[in-house]
């Protein structure tokens, strides 16, 4: 049995996005499964923020740069469990992830509306095993959803968006190590 691991998806997410805005002549940057990061003040309510985080903690703020025009980074929002009838006695365990991708972009460089960059980037990105969920056009709501307690502050030039997917695969929970 093969086995599928999400930061493999999402890598080839990214390269499809940023092979696609290439050929559009946009410069982009993809990032991948980020984290909301807790940032607490002295003196004030904790925000968070994304963040992806690499294995030794180190962290890369995946939102609006100087450097590119459009980029993107994705969030695991949660994941289903459930078993399918397999070959013989045996059933498969079948995980659901529900990921959302964050797309945010600067259209002046690139005279492309948010709309056209679901439509034309990142939809078609998404392999076709993934089930489509939602987009979320309201940039003040995918923006406070990402980050708590930060005043909105995308200026009306930028745009910023999200797609919601599932990804479905077998796996093997006994492949699965553990250490006591």
């Amino acid at each position: 049995m093969s086995k599928i691991v999400l930061s493999d998806i999402i890598g080839s997410i990214n390269e499809a996005i940023e092979h696609r805005a290439s050929e559009l002549g946009i410069a982009a940057k993809c990032y991948g499964l980020c984290d909301p990061i807790v940032s607490k003040p002295l003196g004030e309510e904790g925000q968070t923020y994304p963040a992806e985080i690499d294995l030794t903690g180190e962290g890369d703020y995946p939102f609006i740069d100087d450097d590119n025009f459009f980029g993107c980074y994705h969030r695991l929002l949660g994941k289903t469990y459930s078993t399918v009838k397999g070959y013989g006695d045996s059933n498969q365990d079948v995980e659901v992830a529900e990921v959302v991708v964050i797309a945010w972009g600067r259209p002046v460089y690139f005279s492309k509306r948010a709309e056209d960059i679901e439509r034309t980037i990142i939809i078609p990105a998404i392999p076709k095993a993934a089930k489509l969920v939602q987009s979320n056009f309201d940039a003040v709501s995918v923006f406070s959803s990402e980050f708590k307690g930060v005043p909105f502050y995308i200026p009306s030039s930028m745009f910023l968006f999200s797609v919601r997917y599932k990804i479905q695969y077998i796996f093997d929970r006994e492949c699965i190590t553990t250490s006591n």
